[in-house]
């Protein structure tokens, strides 16, 4: 018997982003922040914790990280450490 293969789904435009982060070939992280999208203080928040937390499940499905929970203690814990004494200096500006 032969299957047939299920088309491809068409690529879906990203609509209403509220951050997109990306590294170039050279490894350099670009962020890509909607302020519009986010609206306050508040809602970026509570997004960066919920980035924590997807973010440490997958690194758990993919196998670099033991656990869930350790995974997001070590995200926390660089957050913070990054926060005190930045490893890079952010540049750029609102572009509208």
């Amino acid at each position: 018997m032969f299957w047939k293969k299920k088309p491809a789904e068409p690529v879906k435009r990203i609509e209403n982003p509220a951050l997109i982060a990306v590294f170039d070939r050279s490894k350099t992280l670009t962020v890509n922040v909607f302020p519009t999208e986010i609206k306050t203080p508040a809602i970026a928040g509570i997004m960066l914790a919920d980035i924590a937390v997807h973010m440490s499940k997958a690194l758990v499905a993919a196998g670099l990280a033991v656990s869930e929970a350790s995974a997001l203690s070590v995200i926390v814990e660089i957050f913070n450490a990054e926060r005190a004494n930045p490893t890079d200096v952010a540049v750029g500006g609102l572009v509208q």
